[in-house]
């Protein structure tokens, strides 16, 4: 008993050896990871923009990223979804969908894209008031039809309160639905959503986005870009981002006021005179009838979205083909014929 007990004793200490060899192992694969994750950092955010994308306006005292495309006498603002690395990319489709018909403004809130970074609260307002300096900056006279995704539309409903002249059309693709935080599951998931992105140091520091990007590329939608036709170029730049612009911290700050900023539009509903088209994708609306089967939420998201019309011949609901969030990517002429109509 006693030979085993020292032969026992003399496995564990191999083990915990063999263990301590391989956490000191992948601390050393992990550091040069992020050393040289952030040495193309370093060199990427300063390299020379060669797509055309990049075009620095002065708004709020700071530096944001618009581009522009088309011709036409109308004008789409493109306004993105919460932590979007490369609105100008992500959205593409959709410019190139509408650009024959309408100027297309694409927006890169500061931290987004090429727009540099903010210290600025990230409130309802203040998003508004920095699309209203962007659009002055760039010359392009409204009113104006904002296509909205995920977040943005937050953005939408208060610039739609501040300025409502400047304001054509609103069309809210998978948008955020203040009032459903009334409900507890809503409740808890937002909290869940906010607490779990402050975990993302890790991410950005290793560089874990950027392997990702090419280890798994279908978590960004990559292989959905390739069948979209999108350019090498498109491509590479998009994987730049990622690396760079993952969970910013302007982005961060954005997250932390998602809760206090729907509270502020727990009350909001269209003004009656404003034409609104509200698109949810097919995927949005089965994960919220799911979550109803199962108990743990009441109201169909179709329910909430009729909630904010006040004058149904000119605001209307549409469920769109495609997964939550990536109707860019699923159907982005559908969408954009829902602008035009």
């Amino acid at each position: 008993m006693k030979k085993f007990i020292i032969a026992l004793s003399i496995m564990w200490e191999h083990v915990k050896s063999f263990v301590l060899a391989v956490l000191i192992g992948l601390a050393i694969i992990i550091a040069l990871c992020s050393i040289i994750h952030n040495v193309f950092k370093i060199r990427e955010i300063y390299q020379e923009d060669r797509t055309g994308y990049k075009n620095l306006i002065s708004v709020s005292e700071n530096r944001m990223n618009a581009r522009t495309a088309g011709y036409g006498e109308q004008t789409v603002v493109i306004l993105p979804d919460v932590a979007e690395c490369s609105p100008i990319v992500r959205y593409k489709k959709y410019a190139e969908a509408l650009s024959s018909n309408y100027k297309v403004v694409t927006l890169e809130y500061f931290g987004y894209g090429f727009s540099l970074s903010t210290k600025e609260d990230r409130n309802n307002f203040k998003f508004a008031q920095e699309i209203k300096s962007a659009l002055d900056a760039l010359g392009v006279p409204g009113p104006y039809i904002f296509l909205a995704t995920g977040t943005s539309s937050m953005y939408a409903y208060t610039y739609s309160n501040l300025y409502p002249d400047d304001i054509q059309k609103l069309v809210i693709v998978d948008g955020i639905y203040p009032k459903s935080l009334e409900d507890e599951y809503t409740n808890k998931y937002v909290d869940d959503y906010m607490t779990n992105r402050k975990l993302t140091f890790f991410a950005e520091f290793t560089g874990y986005a950027r392997i990702l990007s090419y280890v798994s590329p279908e978590t960004f939608h990559i292989d959905q870009m390739k069948d979209l036709g999108f350019s090498k170029s498109d491509i590479q730049l998009y994987r730049k981002m990622i690396a760079n612009r993952y969970y910013t911290g302007s982005m961060k700050k954005e997250i932390k006021e998602l809760k206090s900023n729907m509270q502020l539009l727990q009350n909001y509903k269209y003004p009656e005179s404003l034409e609104v088209r509200q698109v949810l994708s097919s995927g949005y609306v089965e994960e919220v009838n799911s979550l109803i089967k199962e108990g743990l939420t009441k109201t169909k998201l179709e329910d909430y979205a009729k909630g904010l019309i006040t004058n149904p011949s000119i605001q209307t609901v549409t469920t769109v083909e495609g997964e939550k969030s990536n109707l860019s990517f699923d159907n982005p002429q559908e969408v954009a014929d829902l602008v035009m109509n």
